[in-house]
């Protein structure tokens, strides 16, 4: 007896079975399960015996996992970082190779060229020296704050024949002057390239090791300015003179603040100008 209909379930059932109406296809009340895992050191989260991937950014972060509509899907900070196809099977490895770290695939790709041991070590230390290199040239690229990127190779030097095409990737300081103090203006009507001849030359210092700053000659200015009025002009000067090379651009296009005429920028001891 029900406690709260007073009938028997079956009895109750037989009466309304004739109400019941078929799903016509439709699919049946898709169940769902939220949890809360954490990324073990391979990778990969654990699940009804089962292992996905995720990805190895996220080892040692707890992610949430739903299961859905025969989907596992993973996400971290409110982003779906996986999502796959929901395993039957029990103690299996369902593997996503984007999810793993980028050596894994250089392993694979040993393999497949059958090298020997010291030829897979050598090409796995060239490809990591290159990939950091990379990395390097990126995030120095980012802190001079170059409005775009351009190399040299993009440079039409047939427009301009009075300049010497430089040959990229061999770009150094003038010899015997060091760029403490090498003072290079690039000089020419608008038009002429010469921010895509800095910018290019930037790059190939920071490629050389060098540290590089680029900023316009009216942001220099206000820059200069507002720390001279707040009484830290020397600090400021000092920061702009770390880098090795600071490129000032749009130099003389715009004209200065009365109030920024009389700074001083006698200290700087390494830049170039276009």
């Amino acid at each position: 007896m029900h406690g709260t209909t007073g009938v028997a379930p079956a009895e109750r059932f037989a009466k309304e079975v004739g109400a019941l109406r078929p799903l016509g296809g439709r699919a049946p009340f898709g169940q769902l399960r939220d949890l809360v895992r954490k990324v073990q050191a391979d990778c990969a989260i654990d699940l009804d015996t089962n292992c996905y991937s995720a990805p190895w950014r996220l080892i040692g972060e707890s992610v949430q996992v739903v299961v859905l509509g025969g989907r596992v899907i993973v996400r971290h900070a409110g982003e779906v970082v996986a999502d796959h196809a929901l395993c039957r099977g029990r103690r299996q490895r369902i593997v996503d190779r984007a999810h793993l770290p980028a050596w894994s695939a250089l392993l694979d790709e040993a393999a497949r060229s059958e090298m020997t041991l010291r030829e897979a070590l050598a090409f796995l230390v060239t490809r990591e020296i290159a990939r950091r290199d990379e990395r390097r040239i990126s995030m120095a690229s980012k802190i001079a704050q170059f409005p775009f990127v351009r190399e040299l190779d993009g440079y039409d030097f047939d427009a301009q024949p009075s300049l010497d095409q430089p040959r990229s990737g061999n770009w150094r300081p003038a010899a015997g002057s060091p760029m403490a103090t090498t003072r290079s203006p690039f000089l020419g009507p608008p038009g002429t390239g010469k921010t895509h001849l800095a910018v290019s030359l930037g790059r190939e210092a920071i490629r050389q090791n060098y540290s590089v700053q680029f900023v316009t000659a009216a942001t220099l200015v206000a820059m200069l300015a507002k720390a001279h009025g707040d009484g830290a002009l020397e600090k400021q000067l000092t920061t702009l003179s770390r880098p090795k090379l600071l490129i000032i651009d749009e130099l003389g296009y715009l004209p200065f603040e009365a109030n920024a005429a009389h700074l001083d920028t006698s200290n700087y001891r390494r830049f170039s100008v276009r």
